[in-house]
């Protein structure tokens, strides 16, 4: 049964350790009630940056972040009633819009990156399998918090035809289909009017296939 990924257990290391510096630093401040709020702002805070750097941390399938929107909510509530709902639910959409400016602005970052770097050189080093699909993982670039464009398309086209080159990776039928149908799909979209990101289920398909590939036992 599904509880909790890798990501939330990291931002959960993380949460305790800065909870536990500012216990440290300011321990009266973390008495009562005080300090479960404090710990709920802290939680609100590394999970998003975490979701915003693309370490999704996950309990039971939701955010961490969330969960420490909770627990605020549940602290105002205490402390204002109705009044604290609603400063929770104003203080909820205030940190989703900065998280996606977060994530906006790392996707930016991680393009710009990509852009002065070059996969088939990284992938030279690469002396396993396991070890090339984490450099496609990280150069296959699918964004979604910015728009989409023919320079994108080309630049996933690329390590595209570089996977599918390569005859030693072990790729069965189906896994192969994968990626050629969302190579098409990019073909498609290079021709549109207006860039448009890939359909959510050729996204999800191949994002799942590379993260397999790469996490497979070296």
């Amino acid at each position: 049964m599904f509880i909790f990924n890798l990501w939330a257990l990291l931002v959960g290391l993380l949460v305790v350790l800065a909870s536990l510096g500012v216990h440290e630093a300011a321990p009266q401040v973390m008495q009562g009630t005080m300090g479960n709020f404090i710990v709920g702002v802290i939680t609100f805070v590394f999970g998003g940056i975490a979701e915003a750097l693309g370490m999704r941390g996950r309990i039971f399938f939701l955010p961490v972040w969330l969960f420490g929107l909770i627990i605020i909510g549940f602290q105002l509530f205490e402390w204002w009633g109705i009044w604290g709902i609603l400063a929770g639910l104003l203080l909820g959409v205030g940190g989703v819009v900065v998280l996606l400016m977060l994530a906006k602005r790392a996707e930016v970052k991680k393009w710009e990156c990509l852009q002065k770097e070059s996969f088939s050189e990284e992938a030279k080093f690469a002396d396993k399998p396991a070890a090339y699909w984490t450099i496609v993982r990280k150069y296959l670039f699918l964004p979604a918090s910015i728009d989409y464009s023919p320079a994108i398309y080309a630049h996933n086209q690329g390590v595209l035809r570089h996977v599918l080159s390569r005859s030693d990776l072990g790729l069965n039928e189906p896994e192969t289909g994968i990626l050629k149908d969302f190579s098409s799909a990019l073909t498609v979209l290079e021709a549109a009017p207006e860039p448009q990101a890939p359909a959510g289920e050729s996204i999800k398909a191949i994002s799942q296939l590379i993260a397999s590939k790469a996490s497979a036992k070296r």
